[in-house]
């Protein structure tokens, strides 16, 4: 079920924190926010899609190629990706990543 309570980081244009901000006026305001993507790709070069619930609030039925979520304020990226890869697609996958 859609938390339209959920906080949402809610940052500028260069991805500035502007401050956290509830879901349903974000996305009502069209206010920029975090958010991870995660691509499958098997070794054939095909991207695993999903299909949109219809409870959703954007784009609800809509076949989508990628995954991921909402970052909580103060959530790092790397973090929420693992955390929604094992949530969303049962996949476990290890934060040992080299930074750039």
């Amino acid at each position: 079920m859609i938390n339209s309570e959920e906080l949402l980081y809610v940052v500028d244009e260069n991805n500035h924190f502007l401050g956290p901000q509830i879901r349903s006026i974000a996305h009502q305001n069209r206010l920029w926010h975090r958010t991870t993507g995660i691509w499958v790709i098997n070794n054939k070069g095909q991207i695993l899609c999903q299909k949109r619930s219809f409870k959703k609030d954007i784009k609800p039925g809509f076949w989508e190629a990628f995954f991921g979520g909402h970052l909580a304020p103060g959530e790092d990226y790397l973090h929420n990706a693992v955390q929604e890869s094992s949530e969303e697609l049962g996949i476990t996958i290890s934060e040992v990543v080299k930074r750039i």
